[in-house]
Order: C-alpha cells, then structure tokens, then sequence
C-alpha cells in the first residue's frame, strides 16, 4: 500500500510544482551521508517518519455500501496519519533553481562553504 502513496505522491509533485524527471530524481529513502554521497543528480527525497492512527478523525461502527443491488456492511476506514521528513538534495546548486535552492541568503551561504 505504501508504494500506492509513493507514486501518488511523486505525480502530485511532478505535475503541480513541475518537477521534470529528465532533471530532478524523486526519491523516498532515509537520508543519510552514505545514500546522499550516492546521488548524482538534483534528488527531492520523501523521507516517510511517521505513522499513527488519527484518532480526531476515527470512525467507529460500519459503513453501508451497496453492491450488486445488496447493502453491504463494512468496518469503517481506520484513518492513519503520514509524516515526511522532505529533503532537496545536490551536489551543486548552480543546477538547482533559484527556487529549489532556497532564499538567498542560504544560497550565499552555500557558496561561501563551497568556496573555503
């Protein structure tokens, strides 16, 4: 099912802030030096944290639904809650848009650690 999510999510973010695959790779790993020393391209990665059942949004009992001309009794939906920690990884910000980046003071910052 999380895989579902995944690629929902991933479509989301390529067709409603543009997010092009031949330039940017969408990725849903934990973040780590080893996997981000790894990357070779412009990465927004997706990183799934959390997971817990929304208890202001529970709903209890069943659910009638009709099938076949029968009404059907199920176990409501249980609703879960899904926390992402989001990372915009690169090697060089100069491929990144300005955008993407960040503002600009933490674009001058990134230059100057890049320069020392």
């Amino acid at each position: 099912m999380l895989q579902h999510i995944d690629s929902a999510l991933e479509s989301f973010l390529r067709t409603s802030i543009g997010l092009d695959a031949r330039d940017v790779d969408v990725a849903f790993d934990p973040p780590d030096r080893e996997w981000g020393g790894s990357l070779n391209r412009p990465t927004l990665n997706l990183f799934l944290w959390s997971i817990n059942r929304n208890t202001d949004r529970d709903l209890a009992g069943q659910r009638a639904a009709q099938v076949d001309g029968r009404t059907v009794y199920a176990n409501a939906p249980v609703p879960i809650e899904l926390r992402y920690l989001v990372t915009a990884w690169s090697a060089d910000l100069k491929g990144v848009a300005p955008h993407a980046a960040g503002p600009p003071s933490f674009r001058k910052a990134a230059a100057k650690r890049r320069s020392d």
